[in-house]
């Protein structure tokens, strides 16, 4: 019963989500390919982050975007 509860939250959020996270998605898209499509700003992007030692000092390729995804939803209880 429990479990069925959860999910019905969890498509309940999605439903009114969706548009949400496809737009801020769209942007964060946008803003990785900018700064990746000059080295430069790959280059002071990674210094940037160096200098906030910060975990991580690159932007995701396309192809690690479901795996930004999936730690996102990992993490949607203390987002939710």
């Amino acid at each position: 019963m429990r479990r069925r509860v959860i999910t019905y939250w969890e498509r309940l959020i999605a439903k009114h989500l969706t548009e949400r996270l496809h737009c801020s998605l769209g942007y964060a898209i946008a803003a990785i390919s900018k700064i990746r499509s000059i080295l430069l700003n790959d280059r002071l992007f990674s210094q940037f982050c160096e200098q906030n030692d910060e975990e991580f000092n690159r932007l995701l390729m396309h192809t690690e975007v479901r795996g930004a995804f999936e730690k996102y939803m990992s993490l949607k209880e203390a987002i939710v």
